[in-house]
């Protein structure tokens, strides 16, 4: 399942690809795509290879709950998708993900209530970013929905998430009252959702990473959306059906661009201050 929204082209398009990604090497584990979104319109090129489900802007507010968390809403959706099809593994996944190798693995730890998110970040008390020290600090030995947190609660990447048919609807209302006792106890917002799956799943089932399956390219958005825009410029310019579409997409080598390039916080900050300084000057519009 995805969850994609709003106005920016670019998630949508990611979107897009990520699902051709399954699309392109069916390995007869995927029963059906489902994707969750406010514009059903731009999905309808894979006609019934997804199954949309159509959000509006009243669901959204809703799913965010008493606390108006924003990010309240993926565990939101996942529960949706539980009550729809409960008999069902679930993978959800960001948009800015793809597969790229066999997800058979994967399906064989759902099939044993193994749970699955993409990568393990570490240990609170292993993690050196500012957020993950102020909810160490926040919530260090206290209780939220019956579990306590301390040093050793593992923040794991929530890129992917994979919820066993036997354990979906425990793991999502855990997450959802991790989520919601962390928000009325102030806890810093940034990551709260990311970190209540974690602990939920964890806590009810244990917790093995994707990352061997699923790409993720969080950390280098910039150079994966050109490659995306080309891509989907190509189909759009030569007219491509699905199914060619589908085979275009296996030309990719999705090893090729790195998923993560990181930059030294000097560097952005030098460019931020450089856009400010040297501005646009003049501008000339073709008059009416």
């Amino acid at each position: 399942m995805f969850l994609t929204f709003g106005d920016n082209l670019k998630n949508h398009a990611q979107a897009c690809f990520a699902i051709l990604s399954f699309l392109s090497k069916n390995e007869g584990i995927v029963d059906k795509i489902y994707m969750f979104t406010d514009r059903p319109d731009f999905y309808e090129f894979f006609g019934d290879r997804v199954q949309c489900i159509k959000i509006t802007k009243e669901t959204l507010t809703e799913w965010e709950g008493e606390h108006q968390f924003f990010w309240r809403v993926k565990i939101k959706a996942v529960e949706h998708l539980v009550n729809l099809d409960p008999n069902s593994h679930i993978l959800y996944l960001d948009s800015d993900t793809f597969k790229y190798k066999s997800i058979s693995k994967l399906k064989d730890l759902l099939d044993n209530n193994q749970g699955i998110m993409h990568k393990k970040e570490g240990a609170l008390s292993d993690l050196t970013t500012k957020t993950e020290k102020m909810m160490l600090k926040q919530m260090k030995n206290k209780t939220f929905a019956g579990i306590t947190i301390d040093g050793k609660s593992e923040m794991w990447n929530a890129g992917t998430i994979g919820v066993p048919k036997g354990k979906n609807r425990e793991i999502v209302e855990k997450s959802l009252s991790l989520c919601d006792e962390m928000c009325a106890a102030g806890v810093t917002r940034r990551l709260i959702e990311q970190f209540s799956f974690s602990v939920a799943t964890k806590e009810i089932c244990g917790l093995t990473p994707a990352e061997e399956q699923i790409g993720h390219y969080w950390g280098n958005k910039s150079e994966w959306n050109e490659m995306i825009s080309g891509f989907f410029t190509n189909v759009a310019l030569s007219n491509l059906d699905l199914n060619a579409t589908i085979e275009k997409f296996k030309e990719i080598n999705l090893i090729e661009i790195p998923i993560i390039k990181q930059r030294k916080n000097t560097q952005v900050r030098l460019e931020r201050l450089l856009s400010k300084a040297f501005k646009y000057r003049n501008f000339e519009k073709i008059e009416a």
